[in-house]
């Protein structure tokens, strides 16, 4: 009977349509005589279940946050669109979305191949997201329209940082949050 609920269990908290399962308990049933629903219920499952969901849902964002702040740091230090020789440039999100994907597909099997679908997810959308803001921010500039978001480290908001047209004398900074406080600090040094 153990290995009938610990069956069950992972039937119950696999990732197959609601239908699939209601399909397999109903045949579940037919086989033992009696109903699945009621021995999970008795057997307190229904609680295992559901936390197995909460684990999942735990899993999946910390893999979210992971893929996500790695394409982030990524894309601060070399960005995500790469060129390999003469060839157009490659969107390093995209290519791991398709990559993890198609993997978690492949060995669909392996209890690790669901971590790879979510990379592949995850990859996926913060590659729709570049570039649909890509394209629509393109859109609104031929309109004479300035896109309205923007990203905190956006080259133009350093401009007056980079290089040697840095504006010292700027109090209120390229970030319009007031001067850098070493700088500022360094000034007073200098200045008594």
């Amino acid at each position: 009977m153990s290995s009938e609920l610990a069956l069950l269990q992972d039937v119950g908290s696999s990732n197959l349509p609601s239908s699939t399962k209601t399909q397999i308990a109903a045949w579940f049933d037919r086989v033992r005589g009696g109903k699945v629903s009621g021995a999970i219920a008795k057997m307190g499952l229904t609680k295992a279940v559901r936390l197995s969901g909460v684990v999942d849902g735990v899993r999946q964002t910390g893999e979210a946050i992971v893929v996500g702040g790695g394409l982030g740091l990524l894309h601060s230090e070399i960005g995500l669109d790469q060129k390999v020789g003469n060839s157009p440039s490659i969107p390093i999100d995209g290519a791991l979305a398709g990559v993890a994907t198609v993997l978690g597909m492949v060995f669909s099997g392996e209890e690790w191949s669901r971590d790879l679908r979510t990379a592949g997810a995850c990859a996926g959308s913060v590659f729709t997201f570049r570039k649909a803001f890509e394209l629509r921010a393109k859109a609104r500039i031929k309109q004479g329209q300035q896109p309205v978001g923007k990203f905190a480290g956006d080259l133009e908001d350093y401009r007056d940082d980079i290089g040697s047209g840095y504006d010292d004398q700027n109090t209120n900074g390229p970030d319009g949050f007031g001067e850098d406080p070493i700088i500022a600090a360094a000034r007073r040094c200098v200045d008594g």
